[in-house]
């Protein structure tokens, strides 16, 4: 564990195609729409329709076949569209945005309390990240700006960084690596596993990979077993219940604050999506300005 720490797929997953959103200028994974049962439905009854003749009797009536087959891809039209909206406010609706359609930023102080942490405890600001270890974004960012954030302002003390799960269905196999981290975290390994498990992004991710992955960070594998069967799942359900009630819904999803006196984080800006290393310097440095009660 390095100093400071604590607690110790546009993207083609195993589900299907993640869709790539532009939240603050940047790409994220988000759950994309499945292909509807209602789809599936109404092009077996579109088939049976065509085949039918040019009449049928339906409950002793006798109706034209092709009037039929046009009202029932009215309304199955009209079931799919409906099921599109619904889909669409889920997950990039109203609670997630403010009215200049920017990432709404809570309200609420949030705790970090139990959280998977690396930074000075007392540095003034704090950045949370909410993840999935199988969204290409989030390696991205683990891979090639949060190295240089730890360098610039973690290893100087005026950043603590917080770890939170949002592993999204659309990666079947997210919900089980974050369980596997949550289990090396009892390890005192968590960081070293977060770092593992994204050089794994764009590779075959099964148990047998996880497992191999892990060991070779110095996880006890026997403990890993027993803190698996045990269920490690709490604390996962536990971040994916608080994000979506902060209406969050992609990843890489950031919360960047001033830690208050008793250890919450009062949120000041967002940053979503996997941006460029820049924005992140600007985020942190509007808090920082803040917090000494500069104006940048």
């Amino acid at each position: 564990m390095r100093k400071g720490e604590s607690r110790g797929e546009a993207h083609q997953g195993q589900a299907g195609a993640a869709l790539v959103i532009a939240g603050a200028n940047a790409p994220a994974c988000w759950q994309p729409a499945a292909r509807s049962e209602i789809g599936l439905a109404s092009s077996s009854r579109r088939a049976s329709l065509v085949d039918m003749g040019p009449s049928r009797s339906v409950f002793g009536v006798t109706v034209d076949a092709l009037a039929l087959r046009k009202a029932v891809d009215l309304v199955a039209s009209i079931l799919m569209g409906t099921a599109a909206l619904l889909l669409i406010w889920r997950f990039v609706g109203a609670p997630v945005v403010d009215e200049g359609g920017r990432p709404a930023v809570p309200t609420e102080a949030i705790s970090i309390a139990g959280t998977p942490t690396f930074g000075d405890v007392g540095a003034a600001v704090v950045m949370i990240g909410y993840s999935d270890f199988r969204c290409p974004f989030c390696a991205r960012f683990a891979s090639q700006v949060l190295p240089v954030l730890r360098e610039e302002y973690v290893d100087t003390g005026r950043l603590r960084f917080a770890f939170k799960h949002l592993p999204l269905s659309i990666h079947p196999f997210a919900g089980p690596a974050a369980r596997v981290a949550e289990c090396a975290a009892r390890q005192g390994r968590f960081w070293a596993v977060h770092d593992a498990l994204f050089t794994l992004s764009g590779q075959p991710f099964d148990l047998a990979a996880v497992t191999s992955t892990v060991q070779s960070v110095g996880v006890d594998s026997v403990a890993l077993t027993g803190c698996l069967a045990d269920d490690a799942s709490e604390a996962v359900q536990r971040d994916q219940a608080e994000a979506a009630r902060l209406g969050i819904a992609s990843t890489p999803y950031f919360l960047i604050g001033h830690r208050q006196d008793d250890g919450r984080v009062r949120i000041v800006t967002v940053v979503k999506g996997a941006a460029p290393v820049s924005e992140f310097r600007r985020a942190i440095e509007r808090v920082r300005d803040e917090a000494q009660g500069t104006t940048r």
